[in-house]
């Protein structure tokens, strides 16, 4: 046997004969975990409060767009998800008619699911600041 190996084997020999470690009851002892076992729960609980405040903000942008989609008539001046700017022509269940050109009268039909929101015009927030004209 080489020199090296003697004081492995006899490590290894110490290690057999240890006896075991024993709590009261003459079971094994296990390590506590740390916090009592409550770590999972705080990380269950984390979890669920991060899935309930993405799905909340989520409802609240569905309102909000459904809100827009239920108000939306002619003349609006509307922004689609493309960026496109017009004013709204006509309105149908699923579709919305825009005026994108003035001067050449250029109309495109879109879902209304594209339009993404609607622009304040100066003249209504002008109307708006002076009621008595």
């Amino acid at each position: 046997m080489p020199v090296f190996a003697q004081p492995l084997s006899i490590l290894l020999l110490a290690q057999d004969t240890l006896p075991a470690a024993s709590g009261p009851a003459g079971g094994d002892v296990a390590a506590p975990e740390p916090m009592g076992g409550m770590s999972w729960l705080i990380l269950f609980g984390f979890l669920g409060l991060m899935l309930f405040m993405t799905s909340s903000a989520g409802r609240k942008q569905r309102k909000q767009h459904e809100a827009l989609m239920a108000s939306l008539k002619k003349r609006d001046r509307v922004v689609t998800t493309g960026g496109v700017m017009g004013v709204v022509v006509d309105v149908f269940d699923d579709r919305v008619v825009l005026k994108v050109d003035e001067s050449t009268n250029t109309r495109m039909t879109f879902v209304r699911e594209a339009i993404s929101r609607r622009i304040e015009s100066e003249q209504s927030e002008e109307d708006s600041a002076n009621p008595n004209d």
